[in-house]
């Protein structure tokens, strides 16, 4: 009896040491050290909405899908949510600037996605936690990936802009050289997000900038906000909660204002109900005060096109 408490007993040492060294192996990059620098903005001059949605420089929007993953998108509540199954769209964006030149609003997936289902380029920790959670059947298609629209719409990217950095929303990173610009809040660079990217989708990428929202301006109802170029054409807005940095924007669209929510908001539902994910919000409250922001904001100016998070827009606040 002794024999067996003792082997069992160093079985489990075993066990617990293999387990540490695992778990540190799959998480080494969060230990890396990452050299940002602080995105450069011109003076801030913005003083209400009704003067940037009149009067500033409008640029074109351009919204794409690069699928969908498929799932209950309210697993916590228990309504009769017609958009139950619909699933996670995985969206991303262009925008066109006549001078500054064209940027991207996260990357949706690339043609990894479709050539391997359901992960991709994403490294073996995420499909660990996605098999996990069982969030693993995507509905991907030849022609939806960031790849291909780069080459459709002929776009070289100056920048991406970052709503945070869970893997849906940056895994379409390896589709951009390694000179565009990848900008972000700074909270964002932790060491969870650094775990989970640096060795898969931003390997090679060392061209990290971050937005400082100390010297953005207080808007109405949203907070602090960022006028990226000066003009009035897109606006950077501090939304934290579904991720420490999480960051909305503004785009004075030439189809009118348009509000790219990021998971601040994941479908049109969440803005009726004021409905987030505990599963997946960093901070619950904090998102729920985050989103009542938006939907106030909204209320106050419905004409704003919206692009949820999750959802394919455009979608209306009605």
């Amino acid at each position: 009896m002794k024999k067996i408490f003792k082997f069992a007993l160093i079985g489990t040492g075993l066990f617990s040491v293999f387990s540490v060294i695992l778990i540190l192996f799959l998480l080494k990059d969060g230990f890396t050290d990452v050299k940002t620098v602080i995105f450069s903005v011109p003076e801030q001059n913005a003083v209400s909405w009704e003067n940037i949605f009149s009067n500033s420089e409008k640029i074109e929007l351009i919204a794409y899908n690069t699928g969908v993953m498929e799932g209950d998108r309210y697993p916590e509540i228990d309504m009769d949510m017609p958009d139950r199954n619909k699933g996670y769209d995985v969206n991303g964006y262009i925008i066109r600037h006549k001078t500054r030149g064209d940027f991207l609003v996260d990357t949706g997936f690339d043609e990894s996605f479709y050539r391997n289902p359901p992960f991709g380029n994403s490294p073996f920790a995420i499909k660990l936690l996605l098999n996990l959670i069982s969030n693993n059947n995507f509905t991907l298609h030849e022609d939806r990936n960031i790849n291909l629209y780069l080459k459709k719409y002929a776009v070289k990217p100056e920048g991406i802009f970052f709503t945070h950095l869970h893997f849906d929303h940056i895994a379409g990173v390896p589709a951009v050289t390694d000179d565009v610009k990848l900008i972000m809040d700074g909270k964002e660079i932790n060491f969870i997000n650094k775990a989970q990217s640096l060795g898969s989708y931003l390997k090679g990428k060392n061209n990290f900038y971050t937005l400082d929202f100390s010297k953005g301006i207080d808007m109405p109802v949203l907070g602090k906000c960022i006028d990226v170029f000066g003009d009035g054409s897109f606006l950077a807005i501090s939304t934290p909660g579904h991720s420490a940095g999480h960051v909305s924007y503004i785009v004075n669209s030439v189809n009118g204002p348009a509000l790219v929510t990021g998971d601040a908001v994941f479908y049109k539902n969440s803005l009726k109900y004021n409905l987030g994910h505990k599963i997946f919000d960093a901070d619950y409250d904090r998102a729920v005060k985050t989103r009542q922001k938006i939907i106030e904001f909204l209320k106050l100016y419905p004409e704003v096109i919206i692009y949820p998070g999750h959802e394919a827009g455009p979608v209306y606040f009605n």
